[in-house]
């Protein structure tokens, strides 16, 4: 080891510390230089309970900056143990103007999101939200094309939805699937020809929605 610092003493003291005191300083508290393919950086073990690093930021810039200038591999890599009931990632927001994330991909074939499950214990993505007066699920697309896209593709004998909906109201207020009030809704009696239905399931029963071409 270049540098070995080891205390058995209970103290709140810090093994190593750096101090940039000027304000407009554009110095780095640690920089580590690793020029080899394996390894890392920086090594922290605190499988004893303590918190790996802790970052307090005071003003405007981010708390953490990462730059990936690899064409494979993640910016970060997170494992969880076969044993761990906790997220992976938890965010606590105190202030209402805040995001929890915000992805902004400039790639054109870039995801902002993507979720690979290969269990079917496990959701692709679940929302609990206990709000009232906002929806849990929040699209704003302001191009041409669709705003959800489902594509669905298996080779099973058990029957496949594209969506699911189970809603309850205890209340005085009604359930409804659908809530529509703009440039979908067509001021006029269908006609012309009846050549396709869509296939629904109603509490276990199937039923047909008839479609019209005009």
């Amino acid at each position: 080891n270049g540098f070995y610092y080891t205390s058995s003493a209970n103290i709140a003291g810090n093994a190593f510390r750096a101090d940039i005191l000027g304000a407009t300083a554009s110095s780095t508290g640690l920089f580590v230089d690793h020029d080899g393919s394996t390894g890392y950086g920086i090594d922290i073990d605190t499988s004893a309970g303590a918190k790996a690093i802790r970052v307090i930021q005071g003003s405007t810039t981010s708390a953490v900056e990462i730059s990936k200038n690899g064409t494979t591999g993640n910016a970060i890599n997170i494992t969880m143990g076969s044993g761990t009931t906790d997220g992976a990632i938890e965010i606590d927001l105190g202030n209402t103007n805040q995001n929890g994330i915000t992805i902004d991909g400039t790639g054109t074939q870039s995801q902002l999101v993507l979720s690979s499950t290969n269990t079917g214990a496990q959701a692709g993505m679940s929302i609990t939200h206990t709000a009232s007066g906002t929806a849990a699920l929040f699209i704003d697309k302001n191009n041409h094309y669709a705003a959800i896209e489902i594509d669905q593709d298996v080779n099973s004998a058990s029957n496949c939805y594209g969506i699911v909906m189970n809603i309850a109201n205890a209340g005085a207020g009604l359930e409804y699937a659908f809530d529509m009030s703009g440039a979908e809704i067509v001021n006029a009696a269908v006609g012309g020809t009846q050549d396709y239905k869509i296939r629904a399931r109603i509490n276990g029963t199937t039923y047909f929605i008839p479609c019209y071409t005009t």
